[in-house]
């Protein structure tokens, strides 16, 4: 169907009611919408949405042809230019390219390092718990939610402990850049110029580490990943440097709302905290269920390759479709009573992470982190009540909290 795409209201207010209401109503009337004024497409239903996250032939994920390379066209002398996001990012690369991307990657982040971990994510954790003993209020994400997966990926990547915090503080710059764009605005793409700056010197920071573990190798996945090798060919120095950048802000902000978005949840539903409670060994299944009612990326984009059809909707090629996973996660036709938090859900399909050949490479890490980090606050925090109300991201690519504050959790 062909209509007008209003623009969806904030979630900054009432936690995402309003959305998930906007949401619903274009689920049921028009899981896919074309809006010819902007010449763009929004995606609805989980059907619909899960095919075009599988046919990467027809929906790309390579926005190079429609979003201009980052930094200027011509570099002065003795000037670098700001590096291209768009090359040898994962995320943003159609096959063959990301097959074999992939595969070097996959060589570096092994389960064994993921597994690794266990131990220092569980150490972190009780470290960030013990400095909130005793206090009369914590916020949450400033104390806990952030600083953990940020120094996780640090430890992951074999960065200094010493420079975590510079760690910490880029991938906050990161996160904040392009909210203010619309849900399907090519603009969100680009790198905004104040960013510049920033980049270049992360670009730096990263690349002369990595420098150093090619001429001393450790057991880090940094080290790993100059070292990959694929039918002959290695990473690039843009490559190794977007990838890893890829780690700090993907890997940072995901767990860092998973975790702020479980503690909603949980507030809305005493049974379940009371039920996570008595059986610690459900919380896997909760995180599961909090993925799917409150994705931390409630959007995925892609670009078409040709003229196609999508739940009836002809979409012509050459135009952002904007794909929201968080009306996909509640959608009756795929999920039975969706509006309800259900930490038993079983089976529980979300698309949180993706689906086809871009499903999150980082999702085992991810879920760990969640589960320790869970696990812990649950049994050292015997309550949990927000001394005011939450304060939400306004921004369509992000759904989660910005700021928490807990009534002494802890002691």
């Amino acid at each position: 169907m062909t209509e007008t795409v209003t623009g969806p209201p904030s979630n900054t207010a009432d936690g995402g009611r309003a959305l998930r209401k906007w949401l619903a109503g274009n689920r049921r009337d028009n899981p896919v919408l074309w809006d010819e004024t902007s010449r763009s497409c929004q995606v609805f239903g989980f059907a619909e949405t899960q095919r075009m996250l599988k046919d990467a032939e027809t929906f790309s994920s390579d926005f190079s042809r429609l979003i201009p390379a980052p930094g200027p066209a011509e570099t002065a002398p003795g000037e670098r230019p700001v590096p291209n996001l768009l090359k040898g990012h994962l995320s943003v690369t159609d096959p063959p390219r990301h097959h074999k991307l992939r595969k070097l990657v996959g060589q570096a982040l092994t389960p064994r390092a993921v597994l690794g971990l266990e131990k220092k994510i569980t150490e972190l954790t009780a470290g960030l718990l013990e400095a909130m003993e005793g206090r009369d209020e914590v916020e949450m994400v400033s104390g806990f939610f952030n600083p953990l997966p940020v120094f996780v990926i640090a430890e992951l990547l074999g960065v200094p402990a010493a420079d975590h915090a510079m760690f910490r503080g880029w991938a906050d710059a990161l996160v904040s850049a392009n909210h203010d764009a619309g849900a399907v605005d090519a603009s969100r793409l680009q790198v905004p110029e104040t960013m510049a700056a920033l980049l270049l010197e992360m670009e730096s920071y990263i690349l002369d580490h990595a420098a150093h573990r090619r001429r001393n190798p450790s057991d880090d996945v940094l080290s790993r990943l100059v070292a990959a090798e694929v039918e002959g060919e290695r990473l690039s120095e843009n490559e190794v440097f977007t990838i890893t950048l890829m780690m700090l802000l993907a890997g940072h902000i995901s767990t860092t709302l998973l975790l702020g978005n479980s503690l909603v949840c949980l507030d809305a539903n005493p049974g379940a905290l009371a039920a996570l409670r008595a059986d610690p060994a459900a919380v896997p299944g909760a995180l599961e269920e909090v993925l799917r009612y409150s994705p931390p990326a409630p959007l995925a984009y892609r670009l078409t390759n040709r003229d196609t059809t999508l739940g009836g909707v002809d979409i012509p090629a050459d135009v952002m479709v904007a794909s929201w996973v968080l009306s996909a996660n509640h959608d009756e036709r795929q999920f039975t009573d969706p509006e309800t938090f259900d930490i038993t859900r079983s089976p529980n399909p979300h698309l949180s992470f993706g689906h086809g050949i871009h499903f999150c490479i980082g999702a085992p890490l991810g879920r760990m982190e969640a589960r320790i980090a869970l696990s812990m606050l649950l049994e050292r925090c015997g309550r949990l009540r927000f001394a005011e109300a939450p304060v939400y991201y306004d921004s369509p690519t992000i759904f989660g909290v910005k700021r928490m504050v807990l009534s002494s959790p802890v002691g």
